[in-house]
């Protein structure tokens, strides 16, 4: 059975999403054609308090193809620890570049 089949044949659990009382952010790639941006804006929307992000040229694996976009976001929603985190992860770049990039839109 491949990938396809067995998501497309769990049951619906969206009205599960309202439990969720941990910060979330919904990413979605901009060239998803799985579960795109407009997808992701209603899952964000039915958990309290999520925000949702946008990542540009980006399909269904935005955490592989873009990850320095989606890193970069984790961080973000990891406050307080975000600034910490953010601080090793760009003293580890190579040519000691900061290591962010535009690339994601958020909204939220």
């Amino acid at each position: 059975m491949d990938g396809d089949q067995s998501i497309g044949g769990r049951p619906d659990s969206t009205d599960t999403l309202t439990a969720i009382a941990v910060p979330t952010l919904v990413l979605s790639g901009t060239e998803d054609q799985v579960t795109g941006p407009d997808e992701g804006r209603a899952l964000a929307a039915a958990i309290r308090d999520a925000r949702f992000m946008q990542v540009e040229r980006a399909g269904h694996l935005a955490n592989l193809e873009r990850p320095e976009v989606v890193n970069e976001a984790l961080l973000g929603l990891s406050y307080p620890y975000g600034s910490e985190l953010r601080s090793r992860a760009s003293s580890r770049t190579p040519g000691g570049r900061e290591g962010k990039q535009a690339g994601g839109t958020s909204a939220g």
